[in-house]
């Protein structure tokens, strides 16, 4: 029977594709609340064909695993004959370097966007964009756009989501030895107070 994993978008390119340290000058609560507003104000500034906070959800199996996904997108961009996927990233870092750093993460996550985009609608083909917002110098936008085929974008997913399983089975498999010994254990005195048969079921 196939297990499932029921994972947010960021649960899995969290994990697998998160690099670096995690400066305080650029991940802090004051500059988190500071991109969520800059989010709002950009999202307001786009036109009718953008819808902002597009949810989205995809079934993908992967290895015997059944992998139920969700997400949010920034933003979902319907052009004449194109769809676009808009991730907004905002940073008070220098624009070009806080690119350079986690356009793997970045980009990986507006991927996995894509794909389930891609399955929802039946598209052949769908744009990924980047947007950078400078905190402080929000004139200094930058915009990092590139197209991928459905092929691409499943062959990208599915790779991104087997190195996860890889990590999940190494920890299934530790909870599993981890249960079996302590089954295996004896209970150290003649009876239990009460509270502790709870306790023991809670903890195993």
């Amino acid at each position: 029977m196939e297990k499932i994993l029921a994972l947010s978008v960021h649960d899995v390119v969290d994990l697998v594709l998160r690099r670096g340290n995690l400066d305080s000058r650029v991940f802090n609560q004051s500059s988190m609340a500071e991109g969520t507003r800059l989010h709002g104000a950009f999202q307001k500034e786009q036109g009718e064909s953008y819808i902002s906070e597009y949810p989205l959800a995809a079934t993908v199996p992967v290895d015997g695993y059944i992998f139920a996904l969700n997400g949010r997108a920034d933003g979902i961009l319907r052009g004449e004959n194109s769809w676009t996927v808009d991730e907004i990233k905002t940073t008070v870092e220098n624009l070009d370097i806080f690119h350079s750093e986690n356009s793997d993460w970045h980009r990986g996550q507006a991927i996995f966007y894509a794909y389930m985009l891609a399955l929802e609608k039946t598209l052949s083909k769908v744009f990924v964009r980047l947007t950078y917002i400078h905190q402080l110098k929000t004139e200094e936008n930058k915009v990092f756009e590139t197209s991928y085929t459905f092929a691409e974008l499943e062959t990208y997913v599915l790779s991104v989501l087997r190195e996860y399983l890889s990590y999940f089975k190494k920890i299934e498999s530790r909870r599993e030895r981890r249960n079996e010994s302590i089954r295996k254990m004896d209970f150290p005195y003649t009876g239990k107070r009460p509270g502790q048969e709870k306790l023991i079921e809670f903890a195993a």
